[in-house]
């Protein structure tokens, strides 16, 4: 809550890269994971949260279908 959209980007950019250093121990071995990140900005206040998570999630989706491993902003609404 409250937070601009350069700080989300780089939290969301943090969390990446510290889900992609950290390998999961399994059975003797390591596994390397990825993730991608899909950044929405509520700039009005009259759209509702299912149509803010709805941008988010076509961001998300942007970055999976770019390369995976990833941060994407969403369109404003």
């Amino acid at each position: 809550p409250e937070t601009g959209l350069d700080d989300a980007l780089a939290i969301a950019d943090r969390l990446r890269r510290a889900i992609g250093d950290s390998p999961i121990p399994h059975q003797g071995r390591e596994i390397r994971v990825t993730a991608s990140f899909g950044v929405a900005v509520w700039h009005r206040r009259d759209e509702g949260v299912e149509a803010l998570v709805n941008r988010a999630d076509v961001a998300l989706y942007r970055a999976k279908n770019g390369g995976r491993d990833r941060v994407e902003v969403a369109d404003p609404a």
